[in-house]
């Protein structure tokens, strides 16, 4: 072998570790979402087993108002509406 042919095959991309190194861990990452995925879809979410106490992750599931003045009993909770639908008021 001639040695300009020697210096193509030397740099040639199966040689260089850093191309190795990012092939490991794209196909790591693609793994471990992959994983994620089949994980996630054996176990069912139950939305009713977080709601313990009338809260979801320590946040209150009704608004809470404070007592204006002494003697007054405070108003009861009102449930909070969902995302991007009015209110009615009575």
């Amino acid at each position: 072998m001639s040695p300009a042919a020697e210096t193509v095959e030397a740099g040639a991309w199966y040689r260089q570790p850093v191309v190795w190194l990012g092939l490991v861990i794209l196909l790591a990452s693609v793994a471990g979402c992959i994983a994620l995925m089949v994980l996630g879809a054996r176990h069912d979410h139950d939305p009713s087993s977080a709601v313990q106490g009338g809260s979801v992750f320590g946040v209150p599931l009704h608004a809470v108002t404070a007592v204006a003045e002494e003697g007054r009993e405070p108003l009861s909770p009102q449930p909070i509406a969902p995302a991007g639908r009015a209110q009615a008021h009575p």
